[in-house]
């Protein structure tokens, strides 16, 4: 074989392999079917950020969970505990607020399922807290595969 034809099978290889569909997909931070509902328990929950119902509402939106609820008189197969753990204000004008949270999820015998911590930022410390609880909820999103 002549070395064009070579270097045009070559060619021709790599394009097909460009080709090739890609596949997305999210596996779940938690076994969905077994852990089917969470109670929220941000603190501290400062009534004028409610915290607690943001987290909630953002989980009922985007994560695998059928059932969220604030309420710890409901009986839920998890309990994901969110501490809101510091908030930075700007070191310079111009600059945003940093939150971080810390959150780890617990069955009812109190056995860590799973935890981590994310932060956000933006220009006001509701709305950075806001963000980083927005980044807990993303955590916990919905299995998928494309």
């Amino acid at each position: 074989m002549k070395p064009t034809h070579v270097s045009s099978l070559v060619a021709l290889a790599a394009c097909a392999a460009a080709c090739v569909p890609m596949t997305f997909s999210e596996k779940g931070a938690v076994d969905f079917e077994k852990y089917r509902s969470v109670r929220v328990d941000v603190q501290p929950d400062d009534a004028l950020l409610t915290a607690n119902k943001h987290l909630a509402q953002e989980l009922h939106r985007v994560s695998g969970f059928q059932y969220v609820t604030t309420n710890p008189a409901q009986a839920t197969d998890l309990v994901l505990q969110v501490d809101i753990v510091s908030v930075d204000p700007p070191d310079q004008e111009g600059e945003n607020y940093l939150a971080k949270v810390e959150f780890a999820a617990y069955t009812a015998q109190g056995a860590k399922v799973d935890s981590g911590e994310d932060f956000d930022d933006s220009m006001t410390q509701a709305e950075a807290i806001e963000d980083a609880l927005d980044e807990v909820a993303a955590h916990y999103i919905r299995p998928y595969r494309y």
